[in-house]
């Protein structure tokens, strides 16, 4: 290859990242949701109470609110009031009441979520989507 030939495919080369970038970038751009869920005081706080995606629970004066998505592949998990144990409908995890995981092929336990405490004393969490 002569040199005139390769400086020409090189100048070619470094005008198309400027081009590729943004389509790259659309391409591969996701948008952050987030979902903001409210608990009403005193109706909802207390005890063990789903709403939105989210378990919000009360224990011994504690509260703190779970994703209720399984961390395996994103089931919607149920509380079995039985053993007290919050399980996957979908392969089987089973997580402690905690959010700490137990058996299953899920690895990780489930995302405890920030709660905010209005002015009103109602409670607000944020989960992302």
């Amino acid at each position: 290859m002569r040199k005139r030939e390769f400086l020409k495919k090189l100048l070619y080369m470094l005008s198309a990242i400027p081009l590729a970038y943004p389509v790259l970038s659309f391409i591969s751009y996701s948008k952050k949701r987030e979902k903001v869920v409210t608990f009403f005081y005193p109706k909802d706080t207390s005890g063990l109470v789903f709403k939105d995606g989210v378990y919000l629970i009360t224990n011994n004066g504690n509260q703190y609110a779970l994703d209720a998505r399984c961390t395996h592949l994103g089931c919607t998990i149920n509380f079995d009031p039985i053993s007290r144990e919050f399980k996957c409908p979908c392969h089987g995890s089973r997580f402690h009441i905690s959010g700490k995981r137990i058996t299953g092929p899920a690895k990780r336990d489930l995302k405890v979520l920030k709660i905010i405490k209005k002015s009103n004393n109602d409670l607000e969490v944020k989960i992302n989507m």
